[in-house]
């Protein structure tokens, strides 16, 4: 009997974009239960971005998917970056020379699954209907900190509070990676210096 699997995938590059830490996750849910979930770095520094993040997400759980359905199955992929939905539905053009090698993989395995005739649905959602992929993008970040010893400080959101100076005054203080989503702030702890 045909399956429905739901594929959510999401990416950041924090604690700064471009050019942070980029991670990703991604879950499989198959008939309504959850069947399968992962997260990865995908690198840090130079050419990482939020949008080759999110394109990682997919692809590695595009991969995922591929080798679980079979003929018939229907699939949903869902995200909330409306730059990647709408580049691989073809309503946005792809012009990043870094994007589209990682736009051509994702077409070919979504390709790969309309070949064995399986339905594939791409769908935007807001963030609050993809914070389990948030979640897990957010938990490979704070545990590739941990492994590197890189200090860090968490903010509500999910997001990370990074060292900010204040322009016309010269203050320091921590301020959110998500801003202008989130406005969170705190104290700049004293043993740490601000990057230039």
């Amino acid at each position: 009997m045909a399956k429905k699997y739901i594929l959510s995938f999401d990416g950041a590059c924090e604690p700064q974009n471009p050019g942070g830490i980029a991670t990703c996750g991604h879950i499989i849910v198959v008939d309504g239960q959850l069947q399968h979930s992962d997260k990865k770095v995908v690198g840090e520094g130079a050419g990482m971005t939020n949008n080759v993040a999110e394109y990682a997400g997919l692809i590695e759980g595009l991969t995922s998917v591929n080798q679980m359905m079979e003929q018939g199955d229907k699939l949903e992929v869902r995200s909330d970056s409306q730059l990647v939905i709408r580049q691989m539905t073809g309503a946005y053009r792809v012009k990043s020379a870094r994007i589209r090698p990682l736009h051509g993989i994702a077409t070919r395995l979504i390709r790969e699954l309309r070949k064995k005739q399986i339905q594939v649905k791409l769908k935007w959602v807001s963030r609050e209907d993809n914070k389990e992929a948030d979640a897990l993008t957010h938990e490979a970040f704070v545990e590739y900190c941990q492994k590197m010893r890189y200090e860090y400080h968490p903010c509500g959101c999910g997001g990370t509070l990074v060292p900010r100076t204040n322009k016309q005054t010269g203050h320091k203080f921590l301020g959110c990676s998500r801003f202008p989503r989130c406005r969170n702030t705190t104290s700049f702890p004293a043993n740490e210096s601000v990057p230039s």
